[in-house]
C-alpha cells in the first residue's frame, strides 16, 4: 500500500465503529423508552391505588 496502510485501516475502523453505533444506539433508546413507560405505568397504578386507600375502611368506622 506504499505507506497508505495506516490510513486505510483507520478508515475501516472508523467505518466499523460508525456501523456498530448506528446498529446499537436505536436499541439502547428503545430499551430506555420501555423502561420509562414501565415506570410511568407503575407510578400511575400506585397513584390510583393510594387515592382510593385514603378513605377510611368500614372496619375502622365500626370501632
Amino acid at each position: 500500500m506504499k505507506g497508505h496502510g495506516p490510513y486505510v485501516w483507520a478508515s475501516y475502523v472508523i467505518t466499523l465503529v460508525g456501523i456498530v453505533f448506528l446498529a446499537a444506539f436505536p436499541r439502547l433508546q428503545r430499551k430506555q423508552l420501555f423502561k420509562l413507560m414501565r415506570a410511568n405505568k407503575l407510578r400511575q397504578e400506585a397513584g390510583a391505588n393510594t387515592s382510593t386507600s385514603n378513605q377510611p375502611s368500614r372496619e375502622l368506622e365500626s370501632e
